[in-house]
């Protein structure tokens, strides 16, 4: 599911927000309660399924099946390289596989999950519209 697990991402965050979204589009842009920089777990969990009603503006829209997670200040550098890779192999979604040189060139580390699918339990079924529950990100540790 992720660069780090079946059921969680871990991502760096410096700046105290966190910006969620499937490529291409812009996201949302979450506050870190009580920050304090360092890595952060999201669970698969953490991704509801967005109420009816909700502005869009909060809403994070999946239709990949993919959702990334990267600190808002990186935001733009992130579109940049995904921008890049695109160009040299015609796959936004390259950036997966090549998590590792991008996380390097990107100065912090990004997380991304797949969705877990219908039946498995999670709301991140799959394709849809989406919010992140901040009360089940967490802390882990300080910078890699």
């Amino acid at each position: 599911m992720s660069a780090i697990g079946e059921d969680q991402a871990i991502v760096e965050i410096q700046s105290g927000k966190l910006v969620v979204f499937d490529l291409p589009y812009e996201g949302v842009q979450y506050e870190l309660p009580d920050f304090s920089p360092g890595l952060y777990r999201i669970p698969v969990s953490a991704i509801r399924k967005a109420p009816q009603g909700l502005e869009d503006s909060a809403v994070v829209y999946v239709d990949t099946g993919t959702m990334f997670f990267v600190d808002a200040d990186f935001r733009d550098r992130f579109s940049a390289i995904e921008q890049r890779l695109w160009e040299e192999t015609g796959d936004s979604y390259e950036i997966i596989n090549a998590h590792g040189a991008a996380v390097e060139e990107l100065g912090v580390r990004f997380g991304f999950l797949f969705s877990a699918g219908v039946g498995s339990g999670y709301d991140f079924e799959g394709d849809g519209a989406y919010v992140l529950d901040m009360s089940l990100v967490e802390r882990v540790g300080g910078r890699e």
